[in-house]
């Protein structure tokens, strides 16, 4: 089989939330090639026959052909570490990698082992795009555009900004992070920064991330998802205006549009928790993420005022 142009990647969540051997960008890009040739109706992993030309046009591999065998070498012994209870379940990626010399072309097969994981998907699963995959400049990337797209989709008939925290031993270990990046500083630089500028440039989600702490000790991070959307039309007609008139209170709303005041009014917005975000991201950053909760059902959010500045984060970049 031949490879064929396809942008759909689609991954078990099981697959997703593994801890995967440690491989370069190059390794990660051509594994992703691979399970994007599966139909969506295959019982079982067909040989590939692909060209090192093809694959080089696609930025897939920079490889030339006196560094093919190598890379092959590597990846054939590379895999994903499942783990169920006290059960360890390593299984390896490839059936067959083969590179013929002389001819530029690797055949390849997934391996069997990953056929629940890859195959007949009908739940707990992910698509992603090929594409965006294979445009990150980080090899830390793709994984964590894959995890937090997983927690997307779980939650996105929900709310479409979505939140999800990890402690910062499960980021060093799921990634495989230098232990340097305990420290919270090589951590940002290095991993969180570096990330979400790659995810939020080649990619269809704008994320963005925070230091969740206990006092002074760092627990964990917390990731905030977004698909990249249009704002929807409003309607506040339903809102009537009845604002304390505290100085704060007629000094911050009087800034604000119509439908501003009547979102602050509907959601129950602390009026001091707005002049903040005016006083950081501006007026217009404000009223245009105002706009965006305008839309929304107060009742289905638990914590609105975080969900209202993560769209001001998101609407200042």
């Amino acid at each position: 089989m031949q490879i064929k142009q396809r942008d759909n990647l689609k991954l078990s969540n099981a697959f997703i939330e593994a801890k995967c051997d440690k491989m370069n960008k190059d390794e990660q890009n051509f594994l992703y090639l691979c399970i994007s040739q599966v139909n969506a109706d295959d019982s079982y992993f067909s040989p590939m026959k692909i060209h090192i030309k093809d694959i080089q046009e696609l930025a897939l591999v920079r490889k030339n052909y006196n560094q093919v065998r190598g890379f092959i070498a590597k990846l054939s012994r590379k895999g994903v570490n499942l783990q169920n209870g006290k059960t360890f379940m390593p299984r390896v990626f490839f059936q067959k990698l083969n590179y013929i010399e002389g001819t530029g072309y690797i055949e390849a097969q997934l391996h069997e082992d990953l056929q629940d994981l890859c195959l007949e998907l009908k739940k707990n699963f992910t698509q992603a795009s090929l594409q965006a995959c294979i445009s990150f400049r980080s090899k830390y990337s793709s994984p964590l555009y894959l995890l937090l797209k997983s927690v997307y989709d779980k939650q996105k008939q929900y709310q479409d900004y979505i939140f999800a925290d990890y402690e910062i031993d499960y980021l060093i270990n799921h990634f495989q992070l230098p232990k340097s990046y305990k420290v919270y500083g090589h951590l940002r630089e290095r991993f969180l920064e570096v990330t979400e500028k790659d995810i939020n440039n080649n990619s269809d989600f704008n994320i963005s991330f925070e230091p969740v702490k206990m006092g002074r000790k760092l627990e964990a991070i917390r990731f905030t998802i977004h698909k990249k959307e249009k704002a929807k039309t409003v309607n506040l007609n339903d809102f009537a205006l009845d604002f304390d008139k505290s100085d704060l209170t007629v000094r911050v709303t009087g800034e604000l549009n119509e439908i501003s005041q009547k979102t602050i009014k509907a959601f129950n917005y602390d009026i001091e928790e707005i002049d903040k975000l005016i006083e950081k991201y501006s007026k217009d950053v404000v009223e245009n993420a105002l706009y965006k909760m305008s839309n929304k059902d107060p009742a289905a959010f638990k914590n609105p005022i975080g969900y209202l500045k993560a769209i001001c984060k998101n609407k200042s970049k």
